[in-house]
């Protein structure tokens, strides 16, 4: 019998950032690629929600059902026979929702009539729930829904009558959506129609894609879209010269990482012929991967921590295990500044193997990220982002070493494994405690700590300008 569990002390155990030392990264691109961001590859979606808040509350009954009402009667509704049509029709590269449709229907393509499926997806908006946002910012709908009028000559009202006539010739269309008649059994033949109109792509909806084009990178100036626009044209290029994509391909993050970053950028480090705003934008660019990498270092760190806490320490005793067990380390030696280290260096180091050579490896790392930035610190100054300031970042790591804080490589090792490591562990893991989650990987008992076994997988986030690519591509653009 199930009851209340009001006595329940169980925390659900959470892994994610448990240093705390990912928001920066994520603040950066915020604020540098708006709108787009890691899991919006897809323009169509953009397009489809706005076409759906047109042809919902254009219909005087529903101005004022909530957004509940039209996420569950009607959104779900639409999308559950759109991706129903593209997987009769063998189209589902890139669908949200093509998982649940294939588990449900792939013992049942040859049915004639296809009803629909309440079950289809629990959460709000399925998988399109990062896209709505955009819909309103973008100026496409009113955050009055109430305002909405498809007759009327707003953005959201001419994408949906350009939406309309790329499908108001298939069965669906004339039988439903011109009727405001909710889908419920539905032909194969009219599915495999609609999918011959209707996929991800936007091929046949040009007006749909200029006009998605022109909001995003042309019309919002608060944001520096058409620099953004203007940069990425460059980026492109650049990728395109070192033979690092082909324009028919996906955009991967390794190959991106070597035109940001990898190379000294021109947009960088040739003032002369570079307008700053470009400039500003690809430091900000190779800020974001240096923080990645930094973050991932300190990540790797914390990963050989855990491996040798194999019975109880005391923080200090901790510590001298790790360098105990340590080998390639002159913990004496004055920290020296060598050569830059290449992309695939780097990147070999933060997913390579976990043992004796862990500490000396990624000190290797992080005075190669000091070579690429001493000297640069205003570059840091130029973004009014407050967590730069924040200790615990690649900012922290160039400032100190050009200050002389450390005498050696033993007193930066140490810094970052007690500071931004188990110190600051201690503290990400009580915040979360206050949320309900327990997200300590030790215990610790009268000043000893105690390994609870948890692994984690340094690894690097995904940039949101690979899905700036994919949205043009997705737009027609490339």
């Amino acid at each position: 019998m199930k009851t209340p569990l009001f006595n329940s002390t169980e925390k659900r155990f959470t892994k994610r950032d448990s240093l705390g030392l990912q928001s920066l990264s994520s603040s950066i691109q915020a604020r540098i690629c708006p709108i787009i961001n890691v899991v919006t590859p897809t323009p169509f979606y953009w397009a489809f929600l706005i076409w759906n808040y047109y042809h919902f509350y254009s219909l005087e009954e529903n101005k004022r059902k909530s957004d509940s009402v039209f996420n569950v009667s009607f959104v779900k509704r639409n999308d559950f026979f759109f991706v129903l049509s593209n997987f009769l029709n063998d189209n589902l590269d890139g669908v949200v929702g093509k998982n649940n449709i294939t588990d449900r229907f792939k013992n049942k393509r040859e049915n004639s009539i296809f009803a629909y499926d309440s079950e289809y997806y629990s959460s709000h908006f399925g998988g399109m729930q990062y896209y709505n946002n955009g819909c309103f910012v973008l100026n496409f709908v009113d955050y009055d829904v109430k305002k909405i009028n498809i007759d009327d000559n707003s953005l959201g009202a001419k994408l949906t009558r350009a939406f309309d006539s790329a499908i108001k010739n298939t069965a669906v269309y004339k039988k439903y959506i011109s009727q405001n008649i909710l889908m419920e059994n539905v032909s194969r033949e009219d599915l495999l129609e609609l999918s011959k109109h209707l996929t991800i792509k936007l091929d046949n909806m040009k007006e749909v894609q200029e006009l998605l084009y022109n909001a995003m990178f042309k019309r919002r100036s608060s944001t520096d879209s058409s620099t953004l626009l203007s940069y990425v044209e460059e980026y492109i290029n650049l990728l395109t010269e070192n033979g690092l994509i082909d324009k028919s391909k996906s955009f991967e993050g390794k190959n991106a990482r070597k035109v940001l970053y990898g190379d000294r950028h021109p947009m960088i480090y040739d003032r002369t012929t570079i307008e700053d705003s470009k400039a500003s934008l690809a430091i900000s660019w190779e800020l974001v991967i240096a923080n990645q990498y930094y973050v991932a270092c300190i990540e790797r760190l914390w990963v050989y921590l855990l491996s040798i806490l194999n019975e109880p320490y005391t923080q200090e005793e901790w510590i001298n295990k790790a360098f105990e067990t340590s080998n390639g380390l002159n913990l004496d030696a004055p920290l020296v500044s060598e050569e830059e280290l290449t992309v695939d260096q780097i990147e070999s180091i933060i997913y390579g193997k976990n043992d004796s050579s862990t500490l000396h490896s990624v000190l290797l790392v992080l005075m190669s990220l000091y070579k690429r930035f001493e000297n640069r610190l205003n570059d840091f100054k130029r973004f009014d982002i407050k967590e730069q300031n924040n200790a615990y970042r690649i900012f922290d790591l160039v400032f100190k070493i050009e200050r002389g804080y450390f005498e050696s490589e033993g007193a930066l090792l140490k810094y970052l494994l007690k500071e931004n490591i188990i110190d600051r562990h201690e503290a990400v893991a009580k915040e979360k405690g206050y949320r309900g989650h327990d997200g300590y990987f030790f215990e610790k008992v009268d000043g000893f700590y105690y390994n609870k076994g948890e692994t984690i997988n340094p690894s690097l986030p995904p940039l949101r300008i690979t899905n700036v690519l994919s949205v043009l591509k997705g737009l027609g653009k490339l």
